[in-house]
């Protein structure tokens, strides 16, 4: 596998955006209402995020690398991502400030919504934590272990940069990821639920200890 940094010019980011949307589909369908429309939302946040023009005029520190990860046979099709945050998260405030600077109101709005349940549910964290946001693999390659093989990935970037821990969020339903996080390595340190705008989430903070 290729693990590459997101590149506007050099990756097809609508099929990033829909990988991001499986991430949480539940809450993206609820929020936007049609799928398609949050995945258009999500593309165009992305493409704001890692535009350089805005990054430059608003002086953002970029804590936050969305990886892409690729096949290394010829075609080099995209298999899945890894959306990693150094440290703190940004400020809540200013993340909402951003939206609404760069994105339609509508758009702004809905992901705002979003912000605030996380904002209820993630972990907390330290500066020394290394925190997988966002992992997503391709609906087509799933079950041949490339999950795996991305957290590991993500475990020894982390092992490699000195951090204490790693980060990352699961819904306290999805019992596989569960399972599969535990058989890695990772423990539930803290359980997080939240209920806003008839949008609940359940969630399982969990750590690996590097």
């Amino acid at each position: 596998m290729i693990f590459e940094e997101f590149d506007l010019n050099k990756h097809n980011s609508h099929k990033v955006a829909k990988l991001i949307f499986s991430v949480d589909s539940k809450t993206y369908s609820k929020v936007f209402k049609r799928n398609e429309k949050a995945i258009s939302a999500i593309e165009k946040l992305l493409l704001a995020e890692n535009d350089f023009n805005i990054n430059k005029k608003y002086n953002i520190e970029k804590n936050i690398q969305l990886f892409v990860v690729k096949d290394e046979n010829i075609n080099k099709n995209i298999l899945g991502i890894l959306d990693a945050e150094k440290g703190k998260k940004s400020n809540f405030l200013y993340d909402i400030f951003f939206l609404f600077k760069n994105l339609a109101i509508g758009y702004a709005f809905r992901f705002s919504l979003i912000y605030f349940v996380d904002f209820l549910t993630l972990s907390n964290l330290n500066q020394d934590d290394y925190y997988i946001s966002e992992l997503a693999v391709d609906e087509s390659q799933r079950k041949k272990g490339i999950g795996t093989k991305i957290i590991k990935k993500a475990i020894k970037k982390a092992k490699e940069e000195n951090y204490t821990r790693v980060i990352l969020d699961v819904d306290v339903s999805n019992e596989k990821a569960i399972k599969l996080y535990e058989s890695l390595g990772f423990k539930i340190f803290n359980k997080k639920r939240a209920k806003f705008f008839n949008i609940w989430k359940g969630m399982y903070n969990m750590e690996y200890l590097v």
